[in-house]
Parts: structure tokens; sequence; C-alpha cells
């Protein structure tokens, strides 16, 4: 990840983020505080699309809801991850550090980022998903030739390639990460809700209108 934090937070301020000056602040009332956006895979003909306002309501059976954290600075949004499992399996590192604090976990301990479609994760943390990950998964791993990320595999011919669900347990909400949404592909759609404080997520086919 590159820039510093005050960069990030100068980013955020000015687009999607809680900040007093972005363009979710500015619309205010005209959107209801409501925006979403549908990232779909990156072999996809149709393009990633964003919303604002009613049409930003995510609704249907299989919608997951977390809170959000008011927390300091309100660039960001804050949401509390209480663990992280790869299929049955919990990892051992079932905590997510909150600077210097040693609860077990703490309100606010991750941010959402509507800026990026990476996710970043403590060195510990990532260590072990990736340990258990790859002995859960078979098939030939390859190198990145730029060196991005770490776990690669080479798609075999017939393109099955199996990958256990990651289970991100947010309050309230346990999001599952299957194959598309973990080895660069994505087809998740994301709701910001502002006025009533909490973020949706629903896998679905971001390649048709939502």
């Amino acid at each position: 990840m590159t820039g510093t934090f005050n960069e990030t937070k100068r980013a955020r301020d000015r687009c999607l983020g809680g900040g007093a000056v972005s363009i979710v602040r500015q619309l205010g009332t005209a959107i209801g505080g409501k925006f979403s956006y549908c990232l779909t895979t990156l072999d996809s003909k149709s393009p990633s699309t964003i919303s604002f306002g009613p049409n930003a309501i995510v609704t249907g059976p299989d919608v997951t809801s977390t809170p959000l954290v008011q927390k300091s600075p309100n660039t960001f949004y804050y949401l509390t991850l209480e663990g992280v499992s790869v299929g049955n399996e919990a990892l051992a590192y079932n905590y997510i550090p909150n600077f210097n604090s040693k609860a077990s976990f703490k309100e606010g301990n991750i941010i959402i980022d509507s800026g990026t479609t990476l996710t970043f994760l403590p060195s510990s943390l990532y260590e072990e998903l990736e340990y258990t990950l790859e002995k859960s998964i078979s098939g030939n791993r390859v190198s990145d030739p730029q060196r991005l990320f770490r776990l690669c595999y080479e798609l075999p011919c017939n393109g099955e390639f199996n990958v256990p669900p990651i289970i991100a347990p947010f309050t309230g909400a346990n999001v599952e990460l299957t194959q598309e949404n973990t080895f660069l592909e994505m087809n998740f759609l994301i709701g910001y809700d502002l006025e009533n404080q909490k973020v949706d997520f629903l896998p679905t086919d971001c390649s048709k209108p939502q």
C-alpha cells in the first residue's frame, strides 16, 4: 500500500469517506446517507457500478449487516472483526489487535476501505491465513510476475479450482468469501447506510442490473 496515512485520509475526505468534505457528506439528505458499489470480476465485460440514495439500498434474504463504529478520524468507516476461519477451521490467531489493546477484540478494530479492492491484514494474521489456505488447496502454485500477491495458483485447463470459503465474522454478520472473492475475481455488493449506521454485504452477480 502506498502513500502516508495523511495522504490516504485526504483522499477519503474528497471521495466516499465519512469526512465533512466528502462527496457522500456533501450530497447529504439528497441521498439519505446511502451509497453502494458492486464489483464485477476482472474478466467481466460489464463495468462495476456505484449507486446513491434509494438505488443503493441492499436487500434480499442473503444480506448480512454489521454496525458502523464511530471513531476518530471520522474519514474512515470502522467495523468490528471478531475472527477469521478457513472452511471449518478457525485460525489460532483469533483476535485482531487494536494498536496497544490486549483485549480479545475491540470495537472498530478494522477499516472497510471504500477506495480500494484489496484487503490488508496484520502480518501475523495474514501468515496464518496463507498457511491454512495453502494446506487446503490442491493445485500448482505459481509466482505472481508483478510481485503483488504471494499466494497464486495456475488455473487448471478444466477450469476447476476449489478453494474453501473464508469466513469473516463481523459483529452480527458472518461474511463468507468464496473463491471468486479471494482470488482476484469479485462479485460482491456492498452498501453503506450512514443514517442507520451499518454496512450491508450481498454476494451477487454484479454483471447484471441491480
